[in-house]
């Protein structure tokens, strides 16, 4: 197998683990949502991380490092209050200016 296939393949599951959504609080299979435009920044930077084909493999391992940082102990974006929002999206756009990566 070649690195690059294998790189690709790590990249899907490591997607696969990243992108993972719970149900709303008293409703089964429907998605979370918020409406704080932090969140939905973050969200977006976090899929241009960890979905692109376009984003190294060592950019999205770090991102997946970091998030896991600020995310601690809870499981979603929305759990987390504007500071540490605010702090995640600063580090996501340092990952993605550092690797150049292009959305």
């Amino acid at each position: 197998m070649k690195k690059s296939e294998l790189q690709q393949i790590i990249r899907e599951e490591i997607s696969k683990v990243m992108n993972e959504v719970g149900p709303m609080y008293g409703s089964q299979n429907k998605l979370r949502t918020s409406t704080n435009p932090l969140v939905k920044t973050i969200e977006t930077l976090d899929k241009i991380l960890s979905n692109s084909t376009k984003t190294p493999f060592k950019a999205a391992m770090e991102w997946e490092r970091k998030s896991e940082e600020l995310l601690g102990d809870n499981n979603y974006w929305n759990e987390l209050d504007n500071s540490k929002l605010e702090e995640a999206i600063d580090v996501a756009r340092s990952i993605i200016d550092k690797y150049n990566i292009k959305p």
